[in-house]
This record gives C-alpha cells, structure tokens and sequence, in this order.
C-alpha cells in the first residue's frame, strides 16, 4: 500500500460522539451540564434549587433530584430540562425513554441551548426518540454552531461536504470545520490535517495540512501524528526530517495506531532517522499485523521468510504472507505461491501457488509473471481448471 493510499484509507469518517465531550453530551448520555454550564443569569434562588437537584443527581438520589427539576424546567431553566433529558437517556430514576428525552431536550433547545440545539440534532440524525430526518438534522447542528458550539460546528461541516441534510459546499465546509478547529474539537482538526493532505475532499494545501496536523498531534490524537510524522518524512509543507518523522510515528504507534506501528517499523528496519533494529521493526510490523494491517503483514511474513530481525520460519512466513496475499498484496502472492510451488514451510501444493502466482501475474508482478509462466504448462486440466475456479472466487470476493 502506497503512502498516499495509507493515508486516504486513514481518514476519519463521522464520528458520531467522538467529539463529544462535558456539556456537549449532556442530553444524550454523557457529563451532566453544570449549574452554569449555560449563561442563562438565573435568578439566585433558581441556581440553588438547581445546585441541589445536580447533587441529588450525582450522589444517585434520581427521585429526589427529578423532583426539584420538573417545576424548574416546568418554568424554562434550560439546564433543568437537559439534566432530565439525560435521565430518559440513561434511565436514572426512570424508564428508559428516547422520545421523552427528546421532549425535554426539545424545551432547552427551543429556549436557544446550544446544547440543547446539539442534542436535537443528534436525535435527528439518529432517529432516536423522534423520526429520522437528517434536514431537521442539519437545522439545529446549525443553530448550535451560529452560537459557536464546536462539536456542532463539526458535525455541521462533515454534513455540509457530504450534502447531507444541507447543500453540499466545499467553502462552507472547510469554514465550519476550521471554525471548530479553532474551537479545539479534535476530529475537526485531524479532518482538516488528513483532507488538505490528500486533497481527498477539500483542495490540498500542505502549510495548512501541516498546521493542523501539529496542532492536534501535540494533543496526543495517534491520527494526527502519523499524519505529521507522514508530512514531515515526505517534506510537504515542511522541511523533510526523518528523525521527526520517526518520532512522530513512534508516539502514534505506541498508541496502536496500526499505519504508525507498520510506517515505525519500516524506519526502523532501515535505520530513517533513527538507528537501525531489525529485530525491533519486526516486532512492530508484528503489532500493525495482528491489527489486519496488509503492509504490516507482508513484511511480518517478508521477515520470517528471510529471518531478518526473527528467527527463519517459512510455515509461519506463509501465515502472514497468506493474510498479506487475501488483501490484494501481490509481493505477498508472489513468495506465497513460491512457498507452495516449492513445499518450503508445508506441503507443495501446485494448484494453491498457481492461484496466487496467476493473481499477481494479471496484476502486473513481473517475477510473478515469469514463474506463472513456466509453471501453467505442468499443469493438468483438472489443476487448471482448479485453479482458474479459485482466482475467480477471489476476483468476485474482492471486485467490491
């Protein structure tokens, strides 16, 4: 798998709550709002019995504070009627019930919670408690990111992109998404990274990839910093160093971050930027491997056939070569077929390497080519037969 392609195949789609953290969840599950979470200037007396009813609710005397917080969302406090929403998510004190927690939501949003709009919107887009409509949607996620909600910000600029509920517009999605950016939400910032990297969805700039991409990589998000250590290895948009690179991928990767370990353990096997350790790059191509990472598989199995940095082990060399050639790895179907044409590492099996000889061939492998080449002819009709059975299966299993 190329860079590029690693990169594109890591973009983050929507993440429903990934993003979503403290008052933001507040309706849906996640951290009850606080007693001034919103700036709704109550009335003293309206904040105490709001401050009584949160501690009720966190000491898990739901009853008591469902009590004090029915007549206070009764009379429009906003977070009163958040807090109960959340109770008909979670089922604290009472039945579990989507569509009253919708309703309760409904009121805080109606009264211009941000927080409340947000919740709406999720609702919506999920059809949880109320009937699915994705325009309804994209209405409130708009109403919460005009107040400067970042987590709506977020979700309105990944809709506005798709055209999803909302006109599709590349300008306003890049400006929703950097305005959440700029709100510190996290996915936006990797999004921006990953999207004016690739150009995937938004036209490629490399200064802004790399801005972004720093900015989340210093908060600890695996994603940015495979992006960054990616940019940096590359020299796009900033200065080409591989010591940074590497560094980048080892923070991403100790995380387990898949594309990390496999990209860590390539420096590390050929010594880019940081010292040369055979034996520790395979131990990471071993960690993206058992995560199904293709490349990561390839050369776990590359490396036990070779005994570089691993003891030589053929039999296990064809299970990681094996994994590698199932995902269109054609270095991998080319040494998987010599394995079997050859019986290194089990029995020969002439059909088995015929197949995966003949896949890498019609892909262009040109050693693949060659041995495809002079085995077909000592093949019997019932093993061609066989074998031209089985790169169909495989065609028609991965034409998708």
């Amino acid at each position: 798998m190329s860079i590029m392609r690693r990169v594109i195949a890591s973009i983050p789609i929507v993440l429903v709550a990934a993003g979503m953290s403290g008052p933001a969840l507040a309706a849906v599950g996640g951290a009850a709002p606080t007693a001034g979470s919103e700036d709704q200037s109550p009335v003293p007396a309206e904040l105490a019995k709001f401050r009584d009813a949160l501690d009720a609710y966190k000491r898990g005397d739901y009853q008591a504070s469902l009590s004090m917080l029915t007549p206070l969302a009764e009379n429009g406090y906003e977070n009163a009627s958040l807090l109960i929403g959340r109770m008909f998510v979670l089922g604290h004190g009472v039945p579990v019930d989507p569509s009253k927690a919708a309703q309760w939501i409904r009121r805080a949003a109606d009264a211009g919670s941000a927080m409340g709009q947000f919740a709406m919107g999720q609702h919506y887009r999920t059809g949880r408690g109320v009937e699915k409509d994705i325009t309804i949607a994209a209405d409130w996620y708009t109403r919460a990111a005009k107040q400067g909600m970042a987590q709506a910000q977020y979700q309105l600029g990944v809709m506005t992109l798709k055209g999803q509920g909302i006109k599709q517009s590349t300008s306003d999605a890049a400006l929703w998404l950097e305005r959440a950016a700029y709100g510190g939400n996290l996915n936006a910032q990797v999004m921006l990274a990953t999207n004016y990297f690739t150009g995937a969805a938004l036209p490629r700039d490399d200064a802004l990839a790399v801005k972004w991409a720093s900015v989340a990589a210093e908060r600890g998000d695996a994603r940015a910093q495979f992006y960054l250590g990616t940019l940096t290895g590359l020299g796009r948009g900033v200065e080409k160093n591989n010591t940074t690179a590497a560094k980048w991928y080892k923070a991403s990767a100790e995380q387990g971050f898949a594309s990390a370990q496999y990209m860590y353990g390539y420096f590390l096997q050929h010594g880019l930027g940081i010292d040369q350790d055979p034996s520790e790059a395979a131990s990471w191509y071993r960690q993206a491997a058992v995560q199904g990472d293709e490349d990561g598989q390839y050369m776990l199995g590359l490396a036990y056939h070779d005994g570089r940095g691993i003891e030589q082990d053929d039999q296990k060399a064809r299970i990681w070569l094996r994994l590698a050639a199932e995902h269109g790895n054609t270095d991998a179907q080319f040494i998987l077929g010599t394995l079997l044409r050859d019986g290194k590492g089990g029995p020969a099996d002439p059909v088995q390497a015929g197949k995966w000889l003949g896949l890498a061939a019609e892909r262009g492998h040109a050693q693949a080519t060659e041995a495809y080449d002079v085995a077909r002819w000592s093949y019997s009709d019932s093993e061609r037969a066989e074998i031209e059975a089985l790169q169909q299966a495989w065609r028609i299993k991965h034409s998708n």
